[in-house]
């Protein structure tokens, strides 16, 4: 593998961790005592923040480069 394709590597599992996160913080509402109608709501603010992370490590992919 390439430098840059170690890095890219690097920035896509750095993302992954990060979705992670947000997956664990959607497991514990969803198994919370909140109501339906709070936990539902919840939920979608993480999952719009889980959507926008995932579309922005695609679109900034290709654009991992080692700088000198």
């Amino acid at each position: 593998a390439t430098d840059e394709d170690v890095l890219r590597n690097k920035y896509i599992n750095s993302v992954k961790g990060e979705m992670s996160e947000l997956y664990k913080q959607q497991r514990e509402i969803q198994n919370s005592n909140l109501s339906s109608s709070v936990k539902y709501d919840k939920v979608r603010e993480i999952q719009a923040q889980i959507n926008e992370l995932a579309k922005e490590g695609l679109n900034n992919y290709e654009d991992v480069k080692q700088s000198l």
